[in-house]
C-alpha cells in the first residue's frame, strides 16, 4: 500500500509545531521559534521520502518505488532566520531522491523566512499551502493534506474560542475592524468584533474575538455572551470603554449593565465634527479636547458649558451629540487619575488594530470567515505574547512613581 500522506499532519505534529511557531514569526524570530521551524522542515523532507518511496515505514508492496537508507546529520542549514544548527536530513537508496531534496535545501537560503511566514498566512488558501512547501521540499502536497494542516489550524482556533476565561480584568474595550472577505458572488466587508482588558497589575491581553457581518445588536450579544458563558462576567471590572454604537450599546446595557460604561472620546468627536461647517472644525474641535483634558469632574462639566453656550446657535445638532452622552463620557474621572489616558478612549485596541492592517493588508480579500479567524488568532496570540511581562504604560508610570 501506499505510504499514508498524513501521517505526518495529525494531531501533535506539524499543526501543534506551527502552533509554536506562530506566536515568535511575526517578531524576531528568537532561538525558540528556529528550534521549532527546523522540526517543521524535518517532518517535511520525512514526509517527502514517504511520497517518494511510495510504502510506509516497516511495509511491503510491489508497488514500492525505492527503499529507506536511514539519515545522515547536516552539521548546519543557513537560512534569513539564522543557522538552524545540525539537521538529521532522510536518504534514500536512490540518489536521485538524495539529490532532490539536496537541490531544495539550498534553495532554501534566503528565501526560508519569506516561506515560513507564507506558510502561516497561507491559512487564508491551501493553495498557497501547497506553493510553500513545494518550494521548501520540491513535494506538491496532495489537497487532503492541505485540509488537514488548515483544519489543525482551524481546530486550534475553535479551542481559543472555547476555552475558560478569568474574571479579574479591571478595565475592558470593545471594538469592531472592518476587513474585506469573499462572498459566494462578490467581496464583501466582515467586521470583528474585539475584546481588549487590563488587570489589575497592568497585564493586557487581546481576550477574544468574532467575525460577523455587522455591528448589530444580535451580532454583539453574540459576542458578549459568548464571554459572559466562558466566564468573564464582570464582577472586578471597574469600567467598559467602547466606541457608543447603537447595537454595541445596547448589548453591553444587556450583557454587562451593571458595569460603569465610557464611551470612547476619539469616535465622539469624530461624530460631532461631521455636524460641523469645515470652517468652525478647528475652533469646535479645541474647545471639545478641552472637556477631556479637564484635572476633575467639576472643572469637565464647566468647560462642556462653555463650549456648548459657544456653539448651541450655529450647530445645535453638534452640540446635543455630545449632550446627550456627557456622563458616559465623563466616567474616567471615576478611576486613578494615572488611567484617565487609557480608559477614555480606544486607542489601546485601536494601536492593535493598525497591526492586525498591516499584518493582513497583503491578502486582499480573505476567501472566507475560517481565513480571517486563522489570521487573526495568528496576530493576536502574537500580541499577547510580546505583552506577557509588559503591563500597560499607565501602570508602568505608576509602579516608577512609587
Amino acid at each position: 500500500m501506499k505510504a499514508s500522506k498524513d501521517a505526518y499532519f495529525d494531531e501533535g505534529n506539524v499543526s501543534e509545531l506551527w502552533g509554536m511557531v506562530k506566536e515568535d514569526v511575526w517578531g524576531d524570530l528568537s532561538c525558540v521559534a528556529r528550534r521549532y521551524v527546523k522540526e517543521l522542515l524535518s517532518r517535511s523532507m520525512e514526509w517527502a521520502r514517504d511520497e517518494w518511496v511510495e510504502v510506509g515505514s516497516h511495509e511491503r508492496s510491489a508497488s514500492r518505488r525505492g527503499y529507506r537508507n536511514g539519515y545522515y546529520t547536516r552539521k548546519s542549514l543557513a537560512t534569513e532566520l539564522g543557522d538552524l544548527g545540525p539537521i538529521r536530513i532522510p536518504r534514500c537508496r536512490d540518489s536521485a531522491f538524495n539529490q532532490r531534496l539536496q537541490g531544495q535545501l539550498k534553495g532554501c537560503r534566503g528565501t526560508f523566512e519569506e516561506s515560513v511566514i507564507d506558510l502561516f498566512l497561507a491559512g487564508v488558501s491551501t493553495r498557497r499551502v501547497g506553493e510553500v512547501v513545494e518550494k521548501l521540499i520540491g513535494v506538491e502536497l496532495s489537497a487532503s493534506s492541505v485540509s488537514r494542516l488548515t483544519a489543525g489550524l482551524s481546530r486550534e482556533v475553535d479551542a481559543y474560542h472555547r476555552r475558560r476565561l478569568s474574571d479579574d480584568w479591571l478595565y475592558l474595550f470593545f471594538d469592531g475592524i472592518w476587513l474585506k472577505g469573499r462572498r459566494a458572488t462578490a467581496v464583501g466587508k466582515r467586521i470583528v468584533l474585539v475584546c481588549y482588558g487590563v488587570k489589575g497589575d497592568g497585564l493586557k491581553e487581546l481576550i477574544d474575538f468574532m467575525v460577523v457581518s455587522s455591528e448589530s445588536q444580535t451580532d454583539w450579544e453574540k459576542f458578549l455572551w459568548s464571554l459572559w458563558r466562558r466566564g468573564l462576567e464582570g464582577k472586578s471590572t471597574r469600567l467598559i470603554t467602547a466606541d457608543g454604537c447603537a447595537g454595541e450599546e445596547a448589548a453591553l446595557e444587556t450583557v454587562y449593565g451593571d458595569v460603569r460604561r465610557q464611551r470612547c472620546w476619539f469616535h465622539k468627536i469624530g461624530n460631532i465634527l461631521t455636524k460641523v461647517r469645515k470652517v468652525d472644525v478647528k475652533g469646535c474641535a479645541v474647545g471639545v479636547r478641552r472637556i477631556w483634558h479637564a484635572s476633575s469632574r467639576r472643572e469637565a462639566v464647566c468647560r462642556y458649558r462653555e463650549w456648548s453656550r459657544r456653539w448651541r446657535g450655529r450647530y445645535p445638532k453638534a452640540v446635543r451629540c455630545l449632550e446627550k452622552d456627557l456622563d458616559a463620557m465623563l466616567s474616567f474621572f471615576d478611576v486613578p487619575k494615572a488611567h484617565w489616558k487609557l480608559v477614555r478612549t480606544t486607542n489601546a485596541i485601536e494601536r492593535s488594530f493598525r497591526e492586525i492592517r498591516r499584518r493582513t493588508r497583503v491578502i486582499g480579500a480573505f476567501p472566507g470567515d475560517r481565513s480571517i479567524e486563522r489570521v487573526m488568532y495568528g496576530v493576536i496570540a502574537h500580541l499577547n505574547t510580546k505583552w506577557k511581562k509588559r503591563p500597560a504604560r499607565a501602570f508602568r508610570e505608576t509602579q516608577h512613581a512609587a
